[in-house]
C-alpha cells in the first residue's frame, strides 16, 4: 500500500499543536476537511523532495555556493518615494524564524530571557537545555518578545524590520492587498483554513510573495518596529481571519515586552553591509564569492545589478569580484 493510501485509510489523525496559551493540545480531525487536504499537500511535497534528492543535478556547484539562499533582496524602489533616498535596499528572511533556528541561538549564546512566558511551550532536555517539542522544529518560534527577537537577529548579523520595510517587502510586485495578490483560500494558514495551529515555514508554496517570501500572510503574525517603544504585528496568523498587508483599520500597538503564541518574527538587514559580510568576508575562496554573486544576479536581475554597482561605489576593492560575477557563465 502506498504512503498516501496508508495515511488516508486512517479515519482520524492526531496532531500535537501549540495554542496561543502555550499549552500542547491534541486535535482529532475526522477524515475530510481542510486539515486532511493540507496533509495531502504535505505528503506530495515530501515525495517530491525524495525524488529531487535522488535525481542527479548538474547545478550542484551553484547550489552549494548560494550564500544568500535564505534571504530575498528588496530593492529601494519597493519603498515609498520618501524612503528611497540613500537606500541600497534590504535583505529579508524568506521564512519566519523557526524553533530549530532559535534553539541554535539559545544553545550557542546560553541565552536566557528572564521574561515571563518566554518559550513556555519548549521542554527541558535531560542535559537541562531548552528544546522545542519534537515535530515543531520547522515551525515558527513564538512566545518571544522584541528584546528576544532583537538578540537573535543581532546574532545573525541582522535586525527586525520596520513597518515600512515589512509592508514594502510583502507588497512588492503584486496588487490585490495580499502578498500573493488577490485573496484565495488554501494559500495561507489563517482562521479560514481551520487548522488551529502553526504549520512548518514554507508549507504554502502557492502562497509565496513576488519576492518568494513565505507566510507573509498567515501562520504567525510578525513583529514590525514602529519606534523605540512600540511594535505592530503584521500579516495575521492561524488564529485570525485574513489580514491585508495594509489593513483599512488602525493596527494595535504593543510594547517591547509583548509576546504571544501566534506571533513570531523574521529578520532583515541593510543590503550592502549584509552582502559584504555574508559573501565577501575574508576566508572564502574567490571562486566561491564570484559564484555566490553570480547566483544573486541571476535571481535578482536588474535590481541586483544596481546593488552591486552601489557596492563597487562604496567599496572599490570589490570591483574585480563584481566584474567577474557579471561575466560568469553557468
Amino acid at each position: 500500500m502506498s504512503i498516501v493510501a496508508t495515511v488516508f485509510s486512517v479515519a482520524t489523525m492526531s496532531i500535537v499543536a501549540t495554542m496561543s496559551n502555550g499549552a500542547a493540545r491534541v486535535f482529532s480531525v475526522q477524515s475530510g476537511g481542510s486539515l486532511r487536504f493540507a496533509a495531502f499537500l504535505y505528503l506530495l511535497r515530501f515525495a517530491a523532495g525524495i525524488l529531487l534528492a535522488a535525481a542527479p543535478c548538474a547545478c550542484t556547484q551553484a547550489i552549494n555556493t548560494d550564500l544568500l539562499a535564505d534571504v530575498a533582496f528588496v530593492p529601494p524602489d519597493a519603498f515609498p518615494p520618501s524612503q528611497r533616498s540613500g537606500s541600497a535596499g534590504i535583505f529579508i528572511g524568506i521564512t519566519e524564524v523557526t524553533n530549530q533556528e532559535f534553539a541554535r541561538f539559545v544553545k550557542s549564546e546560553k541565552y536566557k530571557s528572564g521574561e515571563a512566558g518566554f518559550l513556555e511551550y519548549w521542554k527541558r532536555s535531560p542535559s537541562g537545555d531548552l528544546e522545542p517539542p519534537a515535530g515543531l522544529e520547522a515551525h515558527p518560534v513564538v512566545f518571544v518578545n522584541v528584546r528576544d527577537a532583537n538578540r537573535y537577529a543581532a546574532w545573525r548579523g541582522m535586525r527586525l524590520p520596520t513597518r515600512m520595510e515589512w509592508e514594502s517587502a510583502a507588497s512588492y510586485g503584486v496588487e490585490g492587498g495580499y502578498p500573493f495578490g488577490v485573496w484565495q483560500n488554501l494559500r495561507a494558514n489563517t482562521l479560514e483554513l481551520g487548522l488551529g495551529h502553526t504549520t512548518p515555514v514554507g508549507f504554502f508554496e502557492n502562497g509565496k510573495s513576488f519576492l518568494h517570501l513565505y507566510d507573509m500572510a498567515g501562520n504567525v503574525g510578525e513583529i514590525a518596529i514602529i519606534d523605540d517603544e512600540g511594535i505592530i504585528v503584521k500579516g495575521g496568523s492561524f488564529a485570525e481571519r485574513r489580514v491585508r498587508i495594509v489593513p483599512a483599520e488602525d493596527e494595535l500597538v504593543f510594547g517591547y515586552d509583548f509576546s504571544a503564541g501566534d506571533v513570531g518574527f523574521r529578520c532583515v538587514a541593510d543590503a550592502i553591509p549584509f552582502i559584504t559580510e555574508r559573501v565577501l568576508r575574508a576566508g572564502l575562496p574567490s571562486d566561491t564569492r564570484v559564484q555566490a554573486l553570480a547566483i544573486f544576479l541571476k535571481k535578482s536581475g536588474a535590481s541586483g545589478r544596481q546593488l552591486l554597482e552601489k557596492l563597487v561605489e562604496t567599496r572599490p576593492e570589490t570591483r574585480t569580484l563584481v566584474e567577474a560575477a557579471l561575466s560568469y557563465q553557468y
